[in-house]
């Protein structure tokens, strides 16, 4: 008989053979995904779970229901081998069948495995009885619990107390290549720790961090106080000579103080300027009507030919024969309805044309005076008609003589803005400490008589603009700006007030004024000024600050803190004050003055 059948005989009827392969081994902590994906691997139709106590697929019925229909939707029949009182119940409830151990014979199942070629083994059914278990009061358990303290004191070395009951053998398995392997294998086991109930652990972590935030609000509270010092605006003023270097370059060269070199600079300056024509010939239509003069004396007035009648606008409309205008009655005034016909420009000079079809309006005599233009004047009550805007700009006389006197202007006035822009020039190509600047002062420019040239056969041309040409010759002085900035930088740090330090100097505010100016020997006498900004000197390496940061200290430990800010703000030596403290809803001051800070902001 081969071993296959005496193992056969062996069996009992509740038992049976099944192949080692549909057998699954899952952790205490293995998820349901996770013996699913497992059971989704294997190709057999009969899976079989080996779970341990509180295994986690134990904890909610729900989880169990999900891997089972999981399974079944395989194709796949799903046992459960476990002794989980709690896991054998809810498999009753759902209806999968329980087993409570895995049997060889009582051989090793290692060894058993081996020499069956890891082909097959025994799995008993629980009985009725177990399947059926109703819910009861739970029970202490008899073996003594093991705690974390207890896995740690007994060393690496020791194996970890079994969770699974007396006469199970826990399998891992290694890969798709391997069987199994026992989970004594000190490579493969792993400490399953319960976890911590998570309300518990949220209050003691909100325990610990409240008690934490009352000691170092106690013991560790500080304040930091950054004050920027008070400041003020110094000014500095100093007499200069400059001295023109071609004339006397003996006297700059020796160095003497506030003598420096000046140099000359000439500059012939050629323009050409296009200037618009404003001369016009008109080539439209005039309009043309009638109009009622009106006369509310009681002379009768004789009016020459060509007489004005003007609208409010400026529009001139005229008669073209004498006339007499009767004289008023008394009751009635004296009226006379004449023909008129516009003027080719209105009395501003521009083109009546089409602006002299208006409707019924009021005209005045322009060439009387005062009282006299509402005693005498002009009604149309229909509309005149027949005017047409058109033009043609051409160059009058005046505008020529316009255009040389225009052109000699502004040769004049930007004689200044060519030669700066010709030092500026010099000094994009010098280092950096040197910059030139011109005396910019009219007296100290010359400037040669402008020779404007314009072609005066362009008189009564209809164009609307020609060119006009000029020149003129400059001649200025420039000197080393920055020379003169050292000097002042030099001078304004001897009159710093004592306390205090110079903050900034503002070369942006360097000024000049020339008072003197003497060609003949070469000489420009100048002030300049420049401003700079002195504050007082808060650095606690100094007297004066360390004295300021112990007398704050004094006077706000323990204070609240917009107390200690009023205080800070009105010291003389102090322009702002800002704090920062920790903890930062702190209302007061530290009362030890080492938690104190002090900085300054510059």
């Amino acid at each position: 008989m081969t071993d296959k059948t005496s193992q056969q005989e062996n069996t009992s009827p509740e038992e049976k053979i099944v192949p080692a392969k549909k057998i699954i081994y899952a952790e205490i902590d293995d998820e349901v995904t996770t013996i699913f994906d497992r059971a989704h691997e294997t190709k057999m139709n009969d899976i079989y779970i080996v779970a341990p106590k509180q295994a986690m697929i134990f904890q909610s019925l729900v989880n169990l229901k999900i891997l089972k229909k999981k399974i079944e939707d395989l194709g796949k029949k799903m046992s459960i081998i476990t002794s989980d009182t709690n896991g054998i119940h809810l498999c009753g409830q759902i209806g999968v069948p329980v087993y409570n151990r895995v049997d060889m014979g009582g051989l090793p199942i290692l060894s058993q495995w081996k020499n069956k070629d890891d082909k097959e083994i025994k799995i008993s059914p629980l009985k009725a009885s177990v399947n059926t278990m109703e819910d009861e009061t739970p029970t202490r358990l008899s073996s003594k619990k093991v705690s974390i303290v207890d896995l740690i004191g007994r060393g690496s070395k020791r194996e970890r107390p079994s969770m699974m009951p007396k006469g199970f053998n826990i399998f891992k398995r290694k890969s798709s290549h391997e069987d199994v392997v026992p989970v004594t294998d000190p490579v493969n086991r792993k400490l399953v720790l319960i976890a911590p109930n998570k309300q518990a652990l949220v209050a003691l972590i909100s325990i610990s961090v409240v008690v934490l935030l009352i000691i170092a609000y106690i013991a560790l509270p500080g304040i930091t106080i950054y004050i920027t010092p008070k400041s003020s605006v110094l000014e500095q003023s100093s007499n200069v000579l400059l001295s023109d270097y071609e004339k006397n370059k003996g006297e700059v060269d020796s160095h003497q103080p506030r003598v420096l070199a000046m140099h000359q600079i000439t500059l012939a300056v050629k323009k050409t300027n296009s200037f618009s024509a404003t001369g016009k010939i008109f080539k439209g239509s005039n309009a043309s009507g009638k109009l009622t003069i009106i006369n509310n004396t009681t002379d009768t007035r004789p009016l020459i030919a060509k007489t004005r009648f003007q609208n409010a606008d400026g529009v001139v409309f005229r008669i073209q024969s004498p006339v007499v205008v009767p004289k008023s009655d008394g009751v009635n005034p004296g009226k006379l309805e004449v023909p008129v016909f516009a003027d080719e420009f209105d009395a501003n000079g521009n083109v009546i044309g089409d602006r002299g079809n208006l409707g019924p309006t009021k005209f005045i005599l322009p060439a009387l005076m005062g009282s006299t233009q509402q005693q005498l004047y002009g009604e149309s009550s229909t509309p005149m008609t027949g005017g047409k805007s058109d033009f043609s700009k051409k160059i009058s006389k005046e505008d020529l003589k316009t255009a040389v006197k225009n052109m000699k202007t502004t040769l004049a006035n930007t004689a200044a803005d060519e030669l700066v822009k010709a030092v500026n020039e010099k000094n994009s190509s010098l280092a950096e400490k040197m910059k030139f600047d011109l005396v910019n002062n009219k007296f100290a420019i010359d400037i040669s008589e402008p020779r404007v040239s314009v072609d005066n056969t362009l008189e009564e041309k209809i164009q609307d603009q020609f060119d006009v040409y000029g020149e003129v010759d400059l001649k200025g002085y420039y000197f080393n700006k920055t020379e003169v900035l050292e000097i002042l930088k030099a001078e304004i740090k001897t009159k710093q007030s004592p306390q205090k330090r110079i903050a900034r100097i503002d070369e942006g505010s360097l000024s000049y004024r020339v008072f003197d100016i003497d060609k003949n020997t070469g000489h420009i006498k100048i002030t300049a000024t420049i401003k700079a900004a002195e504050e007082f000197d808060l650095d606690a390496s100094q007297e004066l600050g360390a004295q300021l940061v112990r007398k704050i200290k004094e006077n706000i430990t323990g204070k609240k803190i917009s107390d200690a800010k009023d205080f800070v703000r009105n010291l003389p030596e102090v322009e702002k004050v800002e704090t920062k403290s920790w903890p930062a809803w702190a209302p007061t001051v530290p009362s030890i003055p080492d938690n104190i800070t002090v900085e300054i902001v510059r």
